[in-house]
């Protein structure tokens, strides 16, 4: 490559690599998870799947427990297995101790700390990978490698999407699921969690294997005497002669998503229960939820009282003869004991409205009371009132605990590691065609509007639709407000943690965007680390796959690239202006998209559409950018309104009167920080002469020359007001520029606006100056208003003009402050706009254009 052709000299080269260098060095040293994901991504890249390597992890590392337990010991038990190397990861060593200590004379079992260096390691090249939660956002597993994602239990409450918040919160489960070779279901309402829950019917690539709990296998197998050792060994003392109950509730979360902790609780039920059960015969063993343990573990007033988190709960029900719990799902696997369930709920609304449940009192098998007295009494008397639920017992067990007969795991091995299985194997697919649809933040913005309105009119009877978003790592009331609201058919997926990429890769893809040009591209792709494009795409999906491909945003380099990296009948990008001009918008001395905007055009070429939001638009960025290799992959879809957005904002009149003026009160929540504020907007009198502009309070609106035209008309014409709605990057010279000229009672920048038709619709006439533009949604809810438009005569502007809708202008103040008199003199017509025709041909452009 000649270095006259990357437009830049040697020392400039060298330069800038090293600036990248250091930033890039610095950003890693800085934060912990792109020092996970470099440990993790080198691992994958420089060493082999090791083929006889197990790697286990329950619940992050608590402890070994749980599904992956029943699967260890059957492996450890089995000689046909003895080859297997098994991996445990824990989180607390000493916690963990005993365990260690049992399995010490084992030379193929070894331990590893949750998320050390050696960790990170082995879940790179460990052959099988078995998790009863989720890996975290880092990882990615390898094509030679096999993960069974085994969950922890049939779920009585919300799960999923199904949750307030649930498209917030769901996402790295649902990426480990479409990662996962075998998800693990122990009864029907277990595989639906999965299919409809986590919204994995019709895109889940696995197999859902129905066939029991491998964890149930030990309320079957397990010896108790050797069991009451273990709890010996942590400080439980158990009478071997006496009968057992045990209280298991679930966890209640606060606001803040963290256990509620209240010790006092166990005392009182575990003095209530001891009056009036007989203690001869019984005795009572506590075992709080593992969030819950977490935080007694900490208290030495309660040292020994409770059961540690650490002993697996399937081993400990097995030498249970009664037991208490609420909503917890561990009264379900407990039903294949066939011994008695009592129900304690005494919060049952408020868990309800909380986390929402499947499962009414009336349907539960076995007594249940919200009054502690009531259950208490029913436990001293449990042989003889327990028979009245013995029909409802059986038949839920029969519904959740069918499979559940101490052989579970014996058939999930046979499964994974000999190919041989007879049990129910579950896969799903879609008639309908899969359309994956990207769109970067969900930004107060033209882009995010215009998405959204695509959102409301698909077909969703004709696609089964996937929209992948970044979460900003801030809390943001406004943005995820947005992704909340999506429609319900709507599968959300979000970026979460950096992009898998290692330190190297990271400053060597940096470098890549600095140099690309449309000279360059050909050099730039010979060099650029491509793997992180693929690694990044399978990160975010899995091994699901899909038939239409949108990056509907056209901004971002990492999804554009992303994107371009996945399969798919059409992969196709949005150019929502002209891009040229776009990249060389210059913003308080500077060319914010070039960088980025010089890759992403240089890599249109990987797309097998190239859609621009309007005929004029593209015409323009065909011959701005077109080459040989895209100049046929032009087309266009016009942006589409949401009609009834529009009408019901338009309907709102929230305006009050105060002091003979009229206010809109503005409920506004910025874009950039999670903040409320209420502003008041003064709206024009009716004696006024009101413009109204909406728009970014950046370069290419040109609000400098429309507030240079204002002034002049103001002179002429003082009962006249300019609203300018929007925010942006020249807010301060704007308002300086108001300042100057004396107008800030007549020039108004709402900033960002809940119902920017509240305002527009009292406003007499529409003005958009802009330098460029692609499509503006603007103009459109302008004629949905009724108002009389000014419009430049912007490169793209051809798509946006109807036939005696709009005075079009050039962009200097002179041009504009004539047509603010036109306006005034009754010299601009107002067209006939049909919306929903708009709407019609607007989408049907968009389905010509993908498929």
């Amino acid at each position: 490559m000649n270095l006259k052709t990357l437009l830049r000299t040697p020392k400039e080269i060298r330069e800038e690599y090293s600036r990248i260098q250091a930033e890039t060095k610095q950003l890693y040293a800085k934060s912990i998870w792109r020092q996970y994901t470099d440990i993790y991504v080198k691992a994958c890249e420089n060493n082999k799947v090791q083929d006889n390597v197990v790697l286990y992890e329950s619940f992050w590392g608590r402890g070994i427990v749980d599904n992956p337990h029943a699967i260890f010991s059957y492996l450890l038990s089995e000689p046909k297995y003895s080859h297997l190397k098994h991996v445990w990861v824990l989180d607390d060593f000493e916690a963990n101790q005993r365990i260690i200590k049992k399995y010490k004379k084992f030379s193929n079992v070894s331990f590893v700390m949750y998320e050390s260096k050696e960790y990170l390691e082995t879940l790179a090249t460990a052959k099988y990978l078995i998790n009863n939660v989720t890996f975290k956002p880092y990882f990615v597993k390898r094509d030679e490698q096999v993960y069974i994602n085994t969950w922890h239990g049939t779920p009585l409450k919300s799960m999923g999407y199904e949750q307030v918040g649930g498209n917030l919160t769901s996402n790295n489960m649902v990426r480990n699921f479409l990662l996962a070779d075998y998800l693990i279901s122990a009864n029907e309402t277990m595989t639906n969690m999965y299919l409809d829950s986590y919204k994995l019917r019709g895109l889940y690539p696995g197999k859902i294997i129905e066939d029991g709990y491998p964890r149930n296998d030990f309320l079957f197998q397990t010896d108790k005497a050797e069991f009451l050792k273990e709890l010996e060994a942590e400080g439980i003392h158990v009478d071997p002669n006496k009968k057992i109950i045990l209280y298991a509730p679930t966890w209640r979360e606060a606001s803040s998503n963290v256990a509620v902790v209240n010790p006092d609780e166990f005392i009182e039920f575990k003095n209530c229960i001891e009056k009036h059960i007989n203690s001869d015969e019984y005795q009572l063993l506590i075992k709080p939820h593992q969030y819950v343990y977490q935080q007694l573990k900490h208290m030495d007033e309660y040292k020994n009282m409770f059961i540690p988190a650490t002993i697996d709960a399937n081993q400990l029900m097995s030498i249970v003869d009664v037991m208490v719990s609420d909503y917890s799902s561990i009264f379900l696997d407990y039903l294949a004991t066939g011994k008695p369930v009592v129900f304690y709920i005494p919060d049952l609304e408020t868990y309800r409205a909380v986390r929402g449940l499947k499962i009414g009192v009336e349907d539960l098998p076995g007594f249940a009371s919200s009054e502690l007295e009531e259950v208490a009494e029913f436990l001293g008397d449990i042989d003889t009132r327990q028979k009245e639920y013995e029909e409802k017992y059986a038949d839920v067990k029969e519904k959740i605990a069918k499979y559940d007969n101490g052989e579970v795991t014996k058939r999930l091995a046979d499964l994974v590691f000999e190919g041989s299985f007879s049990g129910k194997s579950i896969t799903t697919s879609s008639k309908k065609p899969k359309l994956l649809l990207s769109s970067a933040k969900m930004l107060d913005n033209g882009i995010t509007n215009s998405f959204l309105n695509l959102l409301s009119m698909i077909d969703y009877d004709k696609f089964d639709v996937t929209v992948y978003l970044t979460q900003d790592s801030r809390k943001n009331a406004a943005l995820d407000a947005r992704v909340e609201n999506l429609r319900k058919e709507i599968r959300v997926l979000l970026r979460k943690g950096p992009i898998s990429a290692s330190l190297d890769e990271e400053i060597r893809r940096e470098f890549c965007i600095y140099l690309s040009r449309e000279k360059t591209k050909k050099f730039v792709d010979r060099i650029y680390p491509h793997q992180i494009s693929k690694r990044e795409f399978k990160r975010a999906f899995g091994f699901a796959e899909f038939d239409y491909i949108v990056e509907f945003n056209g901004y971002s380099p990492i999804n554009a690239s992303m994107f371009s990296a996945g399969n798919a009948i059409h992969k196709c990008i949005w150019l929502h202006n002209d891009i040229k001009a776009d990249m060389n918008r210059t913003v308080n001395g500077k060319k914010p998209l070039l960088r980025n905007m010089n890759y992403v055009t240089s890599i249109y070429n990987k797309f097998d559409r190239l859609v621009s939001c309007g005929e004029s638009v593209m015409e323009v960025n065909k011959k701005k950018l077109g080459a040989s290799d895209t100049k046929d992959k032009f087309t266009y879809a016009k942006n589409i309104v949401d009609i009834e957005r529009i009408e019901n904002c338009i309907k709102d009149d929230s305006v009050f009167e105060m002091n003979g003026k009229k206010y809109w009160p503005n409920e506004n929540i910025p874009s950039e920080v999670n903040a409320y504020s209420m502003d008041l907007v003064e709206l024009p009198s009716d004696d006024e002469i009101s413009f109204v502009s909406c728009g970014r309070l950046s370069t290419e609106k040109n609000h400098t020359s429309l507030i240079k035209a204002f002034r002049k008309f103001h002179k002429e014409t003082p009962k006249s007001k300019l609203y300018i709605v929007g925010e942006g990057p020249l807010r301060p010279n704007l308002e300086a520029e108001i300042k100057e000229y004396g107008l800030e009672d007549s020039v108004i920048l709402t900033g960002i606006v809940r119902n920017p038709f509240a305002i527009m619709r009292r406003c007499n006439c529409f003005v958009l100056p802009s330098h460029h533009e692609g499509l503006p949604m603007v103009l459109l809810e302008a004629r949905s208003c009724g108002l009389p438009i000014i419009v430049s005569d912007f490169s793209t502007v051809r798509s946006s003009l109807y036939p005696d809708g709009q005075l079009l202008i050039k962009q200097t103040p002179e041009s504009i402050y004539n047509a603010l008199c036109e306006f005034r003199d009754g010299n601009i017509p107002v067209c006939n706009f049909d919306l929903e025709q708009y709407n019609k041909e607007a989408y049907e452009e968009f389905e010509n254009a993908i498929l």
